[in-house]
């Protein structure tokens, strides 16, 4: 499992994950918190990590 060192919500709505090596974008439009936390759980970031970085999404 691993920690990102990169969280960031793009002008175009989508949420912006990165650590070394590797980037994903994803959508917020579309997805509740609890399916975007298990789509980065599936990326391997760790669980606990996973629903903050969630949570903190929509709530921005």
């Amino acid at each position: 499992m691993i920690d990102p060192y990169y969280i960031d919500i793009s002008p175009e709505g989508e949420l912006v994950v990165g650590w070394k090596g590797d980037t994903i974008v994803i959508p917020l439009r579309g997805h509740s918190p609890s399916t975007l936390a298990k789509m980065l759980m599936g990326h391997g970031i760790k669980p606990q990590m996973a629903e903050k970085i969630a949570s903190a999404a929509f709530t921005l």
